[in-house]
């Protein structure tokens, strides 16, 4: 049986998702394969089957891109910080 590779924070994909602008899918999920969204929606299973139906040879990077008034907080020891 092939030996499944796990991406890391470093794939492309990570650095794609953390870099593009995406906030047109604000709250909604993204499937991304490469340096693309290829697909969309509120359901991440659906998302899923819609992105592997597209490009069946490769494994998508699901994500959940957050709404515009979530509060992202970084922890700093005891204290939390806004970034």
């Amino acid at each position: 049986m092939a030996k499944r590779r796990r991406k890391n924070a470093s794939s492309k994909e990570f650095e794609f998702f953390i870099q593009a602008d995406l906030s047109s899918f604000a709250g909604q999920y993204v499937a991304i394969v490469g340096e693309k969204v290829v697909a969309s929606g509120s359901n991440a299973q659906a998302v899923w089957r819609q992105a592997k139906r597209r490009f069946p040879s490769s494994t998508p990077t699901l994500g959940k891109l957050p709404r515009a008034e979530t509060l992202v907080l970084v922890s700093d020891g005891d204290r939390a910080r806004v970034p």
